[in-house]
């Protein structure tokens, strides 16, 4: 009777350390995904702030195009004006 008391009380000793180191893993693993967490909205935030850079560039492109229509338009009637002015 008494070795099955010792045998006992080692296997709740184990219980007990395995369920600390399970503990100890959950804690990292928490860790980890709160740090993954932080990443992925500092790379969201980059991406937004990316995004709008882009837009941006887009719209002064789209500005850009919109003058060399004009200015090619100018350039065309300037040289029909010159072609039938001989």
């Amino acid at each position: 009777m008494h070795y099955l008391k010792v045998a006992e009380i080692r296997l709740q000793q184990e219980q007990i350390e395995l369920t600390h180191k399970a503990n100890e893993l959950s804690t990292k693993l928490l860790l980890s995904n709160e740090q993954a967490s932080i990443q992925s909205n500092r790379n969201a935030d980059l991406m937004n702030q990316a995004t709008q850079g882009l837009a941006q560039s887009t719209k002064s492109l789209k500005w850009a195009t919109w003058v060399l229509v004009v200015f090619t338009a100018v350039q065309a009637l300037i040289a029909f004006a010159a072609l039938f002015k001989h």
